[in-house]
């Protein structure tokens, strides 16, 4: 028999068969036998094994994840063919989330064996970046700051797309004032400068807020 696939095989005695049997057992006589009407069954059956879909973490940066992505057999034997399977596409998962993985595999493609599959999961991370308000100036003239605002950021993926984000609106803000820094205590402003006709400043810090001047309210 030459075959190594799962399958019933008959096995027969043949003349040469029936020689080393008579050599091994001088004690018995064979010599009666008929080789053709002896025979046997051999079975070969399904080796299991489980094929389970990878794990995989990235950070987003708008791409979908490049590296090869290969599942892990278990139980496969040693001098037996690799089994056929696929995995499904994720290509098109570029933003933050989890993803299933999972793994196909064709019963009529890998005849061998009896296959448990185990599902993966890609994870996308969310990408670090940093959005910084600006500090802008102008001189008092009794109006609010009126010129559009835009924030500054950094860090954001080539690919990745464009964040969405929000400014304190100032626009109706027309005395003088100045963000106080965390840490801060008591009021930062000159008093020579409460009037009104003097400049006025916006400066907005991460983690800031806005301080009045308690003179502000006394309408200096």
């Amino acid at each position: 028999m030459t075959s190594q696939d799962v399958g019933d095989y008959t096995v027969t005695l043949s003349a040469q068969g029936l020689s080393d049997l008579q050599a091994a057992n001088p004690d018995y006589d064979f010599s009666k036998l008929d080789p053709t009407t002896i025979s046997a069954t051999f079975s070969i059956t399904k080796a299991p094994i489980t094929i389970t879909a990878p794990t995989a973490t990235k950070v987003y940066d708008g791409t979908p994840y490049a590296d090869a992505l290969t599942a892990t057999v278990t139980g496969q034997p040693t001098k037996g063919v690799a089994p056929v399977y696929t995995l499904n596409d994720v290509s098109g998962d570029v933003n933050v989330g989890e993803y299933a993985l999972t793994v196909t595999a064709d019963p009529a493609a890998n005849k061998n064996y009896d296959i448990t599959v185990a599902p993966g999961k890609l994870t996308i991370t969310p990408a670090a970046l940093t959005i910084a308000a600006p500090t802008v100036t102008k001189v008092y003239d009794g109006k609010g700051y009126t010129t559009a605002l835009t924030g500054t950021v950094t860090t954001v993926p080539t690919a990745g797309v464009t964040p969405t984000y929000t400014l304190t609106d100032v626009s109706g803000d027309k005395k003088r004032r100045r963000v106080r820094h965390p840490g801060d205590s008591g009021c930062q402003c000159q008093p020579e400068l409460h009037h009104h006709d003097h400049e006025w400043q916006a400066e907005d810090y991460a983690g800031g807020h806005h301080h009045h001047c308690p003179n502000e309210d006394q309408g200096l």
